[in-house]
Formats: structure tokens, sequence, C-alpha cells
């Protein structure tokens, strides 16, 4: 396997709390965060039109290299856990709660193992798990005999999902 790069953050969405509750709650500082209600902007400050239909509170970025990703959740979980009634509470009440992990490669192939115990925590805590994977393209084509790709030339180019435009 080849190593990666990730990032993760921990996200929090609810009908109603104020995300300043939410940090007070966890005893962390969000990086990003806007309020049920109050009028939407850009991460900037720009206005945008409209309001905001939900609460958000996003963590600052974790990053690691290699394949920490497991150790380096567990570790910011035994944080989490301590604050189970919170988050059970945020959850019965309409919030949501996930850990975003960005997963970097620029190999063929990579892959990491988040093993039952890991992923019954996260669950114990209802946290979902939404991995958001970055890597070159690597295409499925035709192959030899032998196993080797047959080189296909082409001018499509992908599109914002990543598919061929061809």
């Amino acid at each position: 396997m080849n190593p990666f790069r990730f990032r993760f953050s921990l996200r929090l969405r609810h009908p109603s709390m104020d995300p300043e509750d939410i940090s007070v709650a966890l005893g962390m500082k969000p990086q990003y965060h806007w309020k049920v209600g109050e009028r939407r902007t850009t991460p900037t400050g720009q206005l945008l039109t409209g309001v905001n239909e939900s609460t958000y509170w996003c963590s600052a970025g974790v990053d690691g290299q290699g394949f920490a990703l497991a150790e380096s959740l567990s570790s910011h979980l035994l944080m989490l856990e301590r604050r189970r009634e919170f988050l059970t509470e945020f959850v019965s009440t309409g919030g949501s709660v996930d850990y975003f992990v960005a997963w970097f490669t620029d190999g063929m192939n990579t892959g990491a193992t988040l093993d039952w115990e890991l992923l019954k925590r996260l669950g114990a805590l209802q946290i979902d798990l939404d991995l958001d994977v970055y890597g070159g393209r690597s295409i499925a084509g035709p192959r030899s005999n032998s196993g080797e790709p047959v080189r296909q030339e082409t001018t499509a180019a992908p599109d914002a999902d990543g598919h061929d435009t061809k």
C-alpha cells in the first residue's frame, strides 16, 4: 500500500443551537461557524443572499501522514468521549456530528483499517465518518493478455465529478 496524507475536522450541525454554546460545551474554538437565522456570508465575511438554515460548527483541521489516521481519530475521540452527555443531547435535539476526513493520495492505491473498536466508539457517540478521497486520476481501461494496460489516446477531460465528458 502507498502512504497517504490526511486532514480531518469535527463538524456539527443543529437546527437551533448557538455555535458559541457548542464551543463552550466542547471546550474548543471553531475554525468555521455560523448561526441559524443569521444572514449567510462567505468565509471572508462577504454577504450572501438568504439566511442560514441551520447552525454549523467546524473545528480546525488535524493533519497527518502515513497510516496514522485511525490512531489520530482515536486520540481526538478521547476528548469527545468526555463530553458524551452533551453529544447525546445535541443529537437527540436534531443535531448531527461527523468527522470529515480529506484523504490525499499520490499513489495508485492506498488504504487504512478503521477497526471495529474505533467504529464502535464513533457509533456510541452517534458520530458519522465522512471520507473524501483526493488523488491522481486512474482509469481502469482495456488490458492486454499479459494484464498490462493498453494505451488509449483521448482528448476528453473529466467533468466536475471526475467522469469523462467524451
